[in-house]
């Protein structure tokens, strides 16, 4: 599907590998869409892995880190045996994201929604924030899960077992969000929360719940699509740090979000810049080598 996609869109970058050896510069996107895998294990990536991350949550935090500040991630995930990114006890990775990102909402599509998997899956959009959260002072509720059932479970060995299934916070709050009928049934690792399809077009529950998601973009400039175009700007390099100076042909240019920016001073101050980014450069390829 990569090599069919880069055809149909020779001028997109469009990368064939993991996203864990992806290497798209931080804070550059206006939004990322997914349907991120699934499964009881985690993805070896440097930067993440201190963090203990399950490969579904490893792809939120990966996102965010990509998205601008009040850039949008709006990504489908399994619910799954364990309870998935949102209904699972452990709340490390809704910590972590509710630390960078606000909820806009969240939709949970019936089991059978997409051919071939029958476990429910969850449509979660954040908002990167501008500032990281201090959940000491404020812990959105949708951090956080409540207890809907319990029941033990007798082993041959005689061993009790202790089974408990959590739902999110928001779901409980937000009935409407929830497209099918859930119900607790004992699954191949004991209880688990299920989706039931009910009566009705999904399509169009799907279309009514979405429109119950408040949030806005602010827009970064698309400057190619103005009539009034300024032909010094030019689209941004994604080697280059956002708010950061470069230099292209001997030019100095600001990187801001999506574009870059001639820069209007000083020759002193603009020949003390190309200095100054010739330094960084060099210093950065010194790190990279070694």
């Amino acid at each position: 599907t990569g090599r069919i996609a880069k055809q149909l869109y020779p001028k997109a970058d469009i990368k064939i590998t993991g996203f864990e050896k992806a290497d798209y510069p931080d804070d550059f996107f206006d939004i990322v869409i997914g349907n991120v895998p699934f499964g009881n294990y985690k993805v070896s990536d440097k930067r993440y892995d201190r963090h203990n991350l399950l490969v579904h949550d490893y792809f939120f935090a990966k996102s965010i880190d990509k998205v601008r500040q009040g850039g949008v991630i709006a990504m489908i995930t399994t619910n799954g045996m364990s309870g998935g990114t949102f209904d699972k006890r452990d709340s490390k990775a809704r910590r972590y994201i509710a630390q960078r990102c606000d909820l806009l909402g969240a939709v949970r599509l019936p089991s059978g929604a997409f051919e071939d998997a029958e476990l429910p899956t969850d449509i979660l959009f954040f908002q990167k924030r501008e500032r990281q959260r201090d959940l000491t002072a404020d812990m959105p509720d949708w951090v956080q899960t409540t207890i809907i059932h319990e029941s033990d479970h007798v082993k041959e060995n005689g061993e009790v077992r202790h089974n408990i299934v959590t739902e999110n916070n928001y779901f409980l709050e937000h009935p409407e969000m929830v497209l099918g009928k859930q119900e607790v049934v004992n699954g191949q690792f004991g209880p688990q929360l299920v989706c039931l399809p009910t009566e009705g077009n999904l399509r169009e529950k799907l279309k009514n719940a979405v429109s119950h998601i408040q949030g806005t973009i602010e827009n970064t400039g698309f400057y190619e699509l103005e009539e009034d175009i300024d032909a010094t700007v030019i689209p941004a390099d994604p080697n280059v740090k956002n708010y950061s100076y470069t230099l292209v042909d001997d030019t100095v240019y600001y990187r801001e979000n999506s574009v870059m920016k001639p820069v209007d001073m000083k020759d002193s101050m603009l020949e003390r810049i190309k200095g100054m980014v010739e330094i960084r450069d060099c210093t950065q390829e010194l790190i990279r080598v070694q």
